[in-house]
């Protein structure tokens, strides 16, 4: 089934990307890179429905220790209302896809947050149910108008998230068992190494 498939394309990519035969992290940056050429800078889209997320985020910000760590997020959670308020309720393709980037951003430096584990991990709930929201939103209404950039943005981020996984899986393998084992275990695995298997 096409979920089966999915899955089986990440793998595949997840695999040649560690081995080196394939570079998810630069095909990621070229889709998503012709995917936004393909919008007009002017062009917008309704963000109505991303007001509840967004004050959702705001709130868990605003609890706690108001402390200069957690500054930035709050900062652009506030920017990117505004938008939506200043365009009455429209939001611009380009500033979405620019939010989504930095909600990854945010929650990737809320480990570093001198605030209460409770606190930090209720707020990267809540980035991440936002961060899935504007992306539906966004691959709705791209689908819709701009098909064709729909297509190049949603293969693009996958494979940004596979390069992500990549690095978390390399980064394992390294901290428990060694670079060399790390390098050693892709060859033995996945080619370079087929005489010895």
């Amino acid at each position: 089934d096409k979920q089966t498939a999915e899955k089986v394309k990440m793998g595949v990519m997840l695999l040649a990307s560690l081995t080196g035969q394939a570079r998810p992290g630069e095909f990621a940056s070229q889709r998503i890179g012709q995917a936004k050429q393909m919008i007009p800078v002017n062009a917008t889209l309704n963000g109505r429905n991303l007001i509840n997320g967004i004050n959702n985020v705001d709130r868990y910000l605003q609890g706690g220790l108001r402390v200069p760590s957690k500054s930035r997020t709050s900062q652009g959670i506030q920017e990117l209302r505004d938008k939506i308020f200043n365009g009455n309720g429209r939001i611009g393709y380009h500033d979405l896809m620019q939010g989504i980037d930095d909600i990854n951003e945010w929650i990737s430096e809320a480990g570093g947050w001198d605030v209460p584990a409770p606190t930090r991990d209720a707020t990267v709930r809540n980035l991440n149910r936002l961060k899935r929201e504007m992306r539906e939103t966004l691959n709705a209404e791209m689908g819709a108008v701009y098909p064709e950039a729909a297509q190049l943005y949603r293969t693009g981020y996958e494979a940004a998230a596979v390069t992500h996984r990549s690095n978390g899986i390399s980064r394992f393998i390294e901290q428990h068992f060694g670079k060399r084992f790390n390098s050693m275990g892709a060859k033995l695995l996945f080619g370079g190494g087929a005489a010895l298997l």
